[in-house]
């Protein structure tokens, strides 16, 4: 706020109030957030931690369906299981194509996401590319410091609005449990052996996960960046709603203010194992984003399957 006060200050704009639009303009180019743009804040009222924000009514709908969608996609029945799938993927579309019309300029929020690992592997890439493609967030890899350990970790910034990074950190926690379960199990057969077979079954996982997203869009959907006005009715509202995220300026300004120097390089994968990514992505076919079912027992989290 008050660096923003001396970029006004130091390149000599007229401005007739001390908060007027030349200092408006220079909290924008800052990143200030709006709330702090006011003449008094009292910080005893401010809310810091964005999870803890309250929600609007219409919002707190759309998450509770959501959350009893999820429920019944851990259903044994497959059918009733793809079906609450594809209706939890197209009430976040809906809301996303509300959001795009209604909510433009609002506060974004970031979440960082680690595994707890120095390095960043191609199937843990894959993840963030995941999140970005399919859930209506911008992801970022990065190595973050953990004070605990002394070391770097590697890292996923996920950025958006509040509602969409909530469901992509689900995303994330519930990717990172599947694929530790289903390596586990896998890596017990004989074929399971050495570091190049696992994680060319992770990725094989994420890769059969993702094909199954694509699927549960609807059976009509022809997704492609050339799509015109006149066959933009035959995409499902899925497509039709992630085309509009991919051109979101609000959030593209917003990252590029933040990060003015990001670097970009394409994910390529190198010393793939043919058969441990063919065993991954019959398996990663299978798997259907889900609740789980949470049980406190002694301090600790189950999760039963």
């Amino acid at each position: 706020h008050e660096m923003a006060h001396q970029l006004v200050a130091e390149e000599s704009k007229s401005d007739e109030r001390p908060h007027g639009e030349a200092f408006q303009a220079a909290c924008r180019r800052l990143g200030v957030p709006e709330f702090y743009t006011r003449a008094g804040v009292d910080l005893r009222s401010a809310v810091f931690d964005w999870r803890q924000e309250a929600r609007d009514p219409k919002t707190e709908a759309i998450l509770n369906k959501v959350r009893g969608l999820l429920a019944l996609a851990g259903s044994t029945n497959e059918h009733e299981a793809l079906l609450a799938m594809r209706k939890v993927q197209e009430l976040y579309a809906k809301y996303n194509l509300h959001a795009a019309e209604e909510m433009a300029g609002q506060n974004f929020v970031h979440a960082v996401l680690t595994h707890k690992k120095k390095g960043l592997p191609q199937w843990f890439l894959l993840i963030a590319s995941l999140l970005s493609t399919h859930f209506f967030v911008r992801t970022l890899t990065l190595r973050q410091y953990d004070v605990a350990s002394g070391q770097k970790h590697g890292a996923i910034e996920v950025i958006g609005r509040r509602e969409n990074v909530m469901m992509a950190e689900y995303v994330f926690n519930f990717l990172l449990f599947q694929l530790d379960e289903l390596v586990k199990q896998w890596a017990a057969s004989p074929e399971g052996l050495g570091r190049r077979d696992r994680n060319s079954y992770r990725l094989g996982i994420l890769h059969g996960f993702a094909k199954k997203l694509e699927t549960t869009k609807a059976p009509h959907s022809v997704a492609s960046e050339k799509t015109t006005a006149a066959t933009s009715r035959e995409l499902s509202i899925v497509d039709q709603a992630l085309m509009r995220f991919k051109k979101d300026k609000a959030l593209d300004q917003y990252i590029k203010m933040l990060y003015p120097k990001l670097s970009y390089q394409s994910l390529k994968s190198k010393n793939i194992s043919r058969g441990a990514f063919a065993a991954g992505e019959e398996a990663g076919a299978k798997i259907t984003l889900n609740k789980p079912i949470e049980e406190r027992s002694q301090g600790r989290t189950l999760l039963l399957k």
